[in-house]
Parts: C-alpha cells; structure tokens; sequence
C-alpha cells in the first residue's frame, strides 16, 4: 500500500506557455543574463553552467551529471518557459518551484511585459519500486489474457471544472490532469508522471494575475487526495498473476 509519493519523487517540471512573442527572441541574451546573474536567483551558473543556443527564438540553460544521468534544463522560447528538473540535489523540489514564480513569473514577464497565458503545468515524476504495487499494476492493467508482456504504458487524462468558472461570467478557465505509468521490461519499477495543467480562457493578460501558490497546492492536493487513492483502490486488492 502506498501512503505518500514524496520520497519516491526524481523529477519535476514546471511551465508556462503564452502567445508567441518575439520580445523573447530580441532580448534573449539580456534575458539569459537576467536569470544567471540576478543577486537573488536560484539559477546561477552552478544549476547551469552550460547555454545551448539552439536557434534564434530560443536558449537551453542545463546541466548534466556524468554519474547518473540527470540533467536539468530551462528552456526559454518565444511562447514557454519550462523548467526540467531531474537532478534534486542541485535544485531541491521547494527551492525550484519558489525560484520558478519569483526569478521568470514576477520578474522576466514583467520586465519584459510577456503576457497573454495561455497555459500553467506543474509535472511530478516518481519511480515506485514497491514490489507488490508493480506486480498488481501487470495484473491489473493486462490481467491474465497475455503472459510475459514486455512493457505496459498506461495513460489518462481527466478534465477537472474550475469554481470561479461555474460563477463568473465569460470565464471558462478549467484543470486537466494527466496520468502516466510506465513498466518497462526487466526493471523492477514503475515510472509515474503526473502533469496538472491550468488552462486561461480567456487568456491571462498578464503574469502578476496568476494565483500561482494556489495552482502548486491546487495540484499537490489532487496528488495527495486522488492519486495516491487511484493507485492503492485499483491495484491494493488485486491478486498477483
């Protein structure tokens, strides 16, 4: 039985899309600075030594670690930032969220008036290896119509309603979230990926009108409060193959 997910977390992602802007693209060298050398940012040179200048709408901060593969990327382009944490040691779970709103959300979009949102996601990645869960995710997913499946990749989605939507008028703002799981074959975990997306319609005119921090709750809630429910009510009483 799984009773909480923090412990098994290896990843995170958090994210904003917005109209294209080639404000980004004109500035993305200032910007680049902004974010590496700002007195208070989370991002300095240690989180990101290395820049990719992949064309000229967008730059990929990141790092990689030769001992087991991680990397960490910020990505900065003409309609997102996106934020990929998978090494947690150099950019702890809290410490990256928080840099996220205050070093891009609060400073970069409004100091260079980026707005028109479309979109917020907030991803959490987890590898679970407890034995009896993975061995009740085969049975359950596959049951016992195949022997020796290979590689199981579960994936759903479910449109969550919005409060401030059902009693404001010509606000149709919603939730979606979506669940992954991966078995792959010979490997004694389950891969978990669950992105908890908000949608603005219409779009937000600007970065300051996001309820960030309610957003982040809004999502580690529905972890904590459904999906850790979803895993133990499916799984928890079926009988291994």
């Amino acid at each position: 039985m799984i009773t909480e997910l923090e412990s098994s977390k290896v990843g995170y992602v958090v994210g904003i899309r917005y109209r294209k802007t080639f404000t980004i693209a004109d500035n993305l060298g200032a910007i680049v600075d902004n974010i590496l050398q700002s007195k208070n940012s989370k991002f300095k040179a240690k989180v990101f030594p290395y820049i990719q200048h992949t064309n000229r709408e967008e730059d990929v901060l990141w790092s990689f670690d030769n001992k087991n593969g991680a990397q960490n990327k910020l990505t900065i382009n003409t309609s997102n930032f996106v934020l990929d944490i998978q090494n947690l040691e150099t950019l702890p779970f809290k410490d990256g969220v928080d840099a996220f709103n205050n070093t891009i959300l609060k400073t970069i979009m409004r100091d260079y008036s980026i707005g028109h949102i479309d979109r917020l996601g907030f991803v959490n990645r987890y590898i679970l290896k407890d034995k009896d869960i993975i061995e009740k995710f085969v049975s359950g997913t596959v049951g016992r119509g195949f022997s020796e499946v290979n590689d199981i990749n579960l994936q759903f989605s479910k449109r969550i309603p919005i409060i401030t939507s059902l009693v404001k008028e010509n606000v149709n703002d919603y939730d979606n979230v979506i669940v992954n799981i991966i078995k792959k074959n010979n490997i004694d975990e389950l891969f978990l990926s669950i992105d908890y997306q908000h949608y603005y319609s219409p779009m937000l005119e600007k970065a300051s009108q996001i309820e960030y921090n309610s957003f982040i709750d809004n999502a580690e809630k529905y972890i904590n409060n459904h999906i850790i429910g979803f895993l133990n009510n499916t799984y928890g009483d079926i009988k291994s193959v």
